[in-house]
C-alpha cells in the first residue's frame, strides 16, 4: 500500500472528523482608532472550528496553524500527534501523518512552514523534519544533526527558513536557584539537509517556578520566540524591550528597539498576584506552603511574552507582557487574550489590538489573526478574526 492509500485508508476511518465543518460567523465591528491610547477590541471571530458543539472535530493542543498556497489550511495537532489539512472555509478535509516512527509519522508536531508548495513539519521529539506535497505525499524527511555538546533529542521549536537554511529554536535550563531556574533559547542555523552550522544567539526566556513534587507551576512566562522575514532572523526574550535581529549569514544586525511597549509590572506587582491566587487556588496544602516560604524573588518582569511576524508584508506583533494572563499556578485557569502591538520597522507601535480572552494567537496573515481558542473542556478550537 502507498503512502497516500494508507493516508486515504486512514481518513477514512475517522468520519467523524473528516465530517466536521465549520461555524461561519457574521463579523461587526467598529473602524480602528487612530492613535495608541485605545486597544481595538476583535468582534466575533470569523471562524470557528473544532468545538464539542459542532459535533466534529476535537483537538487536543495545537502547535501551528499555516496557510497553504492553493487557500487550504494545516493545522499541527501535538497533543493528538497528527496533521490535518482545512479547506479555505475550514471544513476538515484529510488527515495526514499519525503516531509513529514510519515516514510521514510523527512522535510530536510542534512548527509547520511552507517553502514554495510544500509543507515542512518539525517533530522535535524524533528529530526530524518532514516535507509533504500539496497532496499529503511525504517528499523529504530531514534528520537534525545534534548540536555539539548535546545529547538525547533536540528540543527544538518555532522553525523559519530562509535563505535555503533552517533556523530552530532549542531549549535547555539553567540550574534551579531558590526554587527558580531559566530557560535559555539558542538560535540554532542548520543546512537545508540537516547539518548543524552554527549557533547564532542566547537569551534567557523563562523564570519558572520548580516546585518539589509537582510539575507544571510557573511565574514569568514569556515564550521563547523566533522568526523569520525577508534576510533577517528575529530571536526575542521577553526580558528587555528588544529583539535581536540576525542575517542569514549570521552576522548580527542592530536590534528592534520596542518602544511602544508599557513598563512592565515591577517584580512586587507580579508577586503580589502570586499571593492573590493562592488564596483562590485550589492547591495541596504542602505546594500552598512551599510557595508563601518562597522569597520574593526581585528580577526583572518581563517587557513581552510573544512576537509573531506577518510572512505577508514583514509586519512585527508583539504582545505586551501581563501578570494577570502570562503566568500561573496549578489548578488556576489562564486567559490568554492580552494586548498585541502592531510594530513599525523603526520599532514603533503603530495599533494596538485587544485579543479576546482565551484566544491564542499563532499567526497574523492577510488581514487575519489565526490561532486558537480554549474550550471549557481544554480542548483547542481553530478561531480566525478579520483585522478591523
Amino acid at each position: 500500500m502507498s503512502i497516500k492509500e494508507e493516508m486515504g485508508s486512514m481518513t477514512s476511518r475517522r468520519g467523524r472528523r473528516l465530517g466536521a465543518t465549520s461555524l461561519l460567523l457574521i463579523l461587526v465591528t467598529s473602524l480602528p482608532v487612530s492613535g495608541q491610547e485605545t486597544a481595538i477590541a476583535l468582534s466575533s471571530p470569523s471562524v470557528f472550528v473544532g468545538s464539542e458543539a459542532d459535533g466534529g472535530a476535537t483537538f487536543s493542543r495545537i502547535s501551528d496553524v499555516v496557510p497553504l498556497p492553493d487557500g487550504r489550511f494545516a493545522v499541527g495537532d501535538d497533543g493528538n500527534i497528527e496533521l490535518l489539512s482545512l479547506d479555505p472555509e475550514f471544513g476538515i478535509v484529510d488527515v495526514w501523518g499519525a503516531h509513529g516512527q514510519g515516514p510521514g509519522e510523527f512522535e510530536s508536531v510542534r512548527g509547520l512552514w511552507i517553502d514554495g508548495a510544500r509543507l515542512y513539519v518539525l517533530d522535535t521529539r524524533a528529530g526530524r523534519i518532514t516535507g509533504f506535497s500539496a497532496d499529503g505525499l511525504v517528499e523529504e524527511t530531514i534528520a537534525l544533526e545534534l548540536p555539539p555538546g548535546r545529547v538525547g533529542s533536540p528540543e527544538l521549536a518555532l522553525p523559519a527558513a530562509l535563505g535555503g537554511k533552517l533556523f530552530l529554536g532549542g531549549l535547555s535550563a539553567s540550574p534551579p536557584e531558590g526554587g527558580f531556574s531559566a530557560d535559555i533559547l539558542t538560535l540554532m542555523r542548520y543546512s537545508d539537509d540537516g547539518a548543524f552550522e552554527a549557533a547564532l544567539g542566547s537569551e534567557v526566556t523563562l523564570s519558572r517556578f520548580h516546585i518539589p513534587g509537582f510539575s507544571g507551576a510557573h511565574a514569568f512566562s514569556p515564550r521563547a520566540s523566533i522568526a523569520g522575514f525577508g534576510s533577517d532572523v528575529y530571536l526575542g526574550n521577553g526580558l528587555a524591550p528588544s529583539i535581536r535581529r540576525f542575517s542569514v549569514s549570521g552576522v548580527e544586525r542592530d536590534p528592534l528597539i520596542l518602544s511602544g511597549l508599557p513598563e512592565p509590572p515591577g517584580a512586587g506587582e507580579a508577586w503580589e498576584k502570586v499571593d492573590s491566587l493562592l488564596d483562590v487556588a485550589e492547591l495541596p496544602a504542602r505546594v500552598r506552603g512551599w510557595l508563601a516560604d518562597q522569597p520574593r524573588d526581585p528580577r526583572p518582569v518581563p517587557s513581552y511574552s510573544a512576537f509573531v511576524v506577518d510572512a505577508v508584508d514583514g509586519t512585527l506583533w508583539v504582545k505586551e507582557f501581563n501578570p494577570n494572563r502570562d503566568y500561573a499556578v496549578p489548578s488556576v485557569r489562564n486567559k490568554p487574550g492580552g494586548v498585541w502591538h502592531q510594530i513599525e520597522p523603526s520599532g514603533a507601535t503603530v495599533a494596538r489590538y485587544a485579543m479576546p480572552d482565551q484566544f491564542v494567537l499563532l499567526r497574523v496573515h492577510d488581514g487575519r489573526f489565526i490561532g486558537y481558542t480554549i474550550g471549557a473542556f481544554d480542548e483547542h478550537i481553530v478561531t480566525v478574526y478579520e483585522r478591523p
